[in-house]
């Protein structure tokens, strides 16, 4: 009796010294180890030089098929755009304006949260872009978002892009992950 005891509390000694995930661990940690940074900052980068290079269809290539991108700025209406042939449309006007006036941009993502779900991931965070004019005077503005993550042909993209404005305090006081 006592050897079979002894050996039923090994087993269990193992068993919890295991490298296997643990029941009630947090499923996001996990999940988050299967996605590299690197993997998930592909659309963020891919946003990024389509605005260097002011390019809205490479802008639009960080977005799905069927993504909506909704824009909440203080002075300005609420707009709302679904798929990426119109959220293409939506930065193509607004980056002809940039050419027009010979403006440069350039922005700076920083993200504050991110949850990993199985199929989608939840990044929260703030923006910086600022605008460089004829003159090189450079003007900032700021900016926060909740963008939700879902692959497409084996690549994560924007799914749902939703911004408003923020201030300088905030991009400033945010910690990136």
């Amino acid at each position: 009796m006592q050897k079979r005891f002894l050996l039923l509390l090994s087993f269990l000694i193992l068993l919890g010294c295991s490298d296997q995930p643990k029941q009630g661990g947090d499923p996001s940690k996990i999940l988050e180890t299967a996605y590299s940074k690197s993997e998930l900052s592909v659309p963020y980068l891919t946003f990024s030089k389509g605005y260097e290079s002011l390019n809205s269809e490479l802008i639009s290539s960080a977005y799905t098929t069927d993504a909506i991108l909704i824009n909440v700025y203080n002075d300005s209406e609420p707009e709302s755009y679904k798929s990426r042939k119109n959220i293409g449309a939506f930065f193509a006007e607004n980056l002809e304006r940039a050419k027009n006036e010979n403006v440069a941009l350039k922005i700076i993502f920083k993200i504050s949260k991110r949850k990993v779900l199985k199929e989608t991931v939840l990044d929260n965070g703030f923006y910086k872009l600022e605008l460089v004019g004829r003159n090189q005077v450079t003007t900032e503005r700021y900016g926060k978002f909740s963008i939700v993550l879902k692959k497409e042909s084996n690549d994560w993209k924007f799914f749902v892009d939703t911004n408003a404005s923020s201030t300088k305090e905030e991009y400033q006081n945010a910690k990136s992950i």
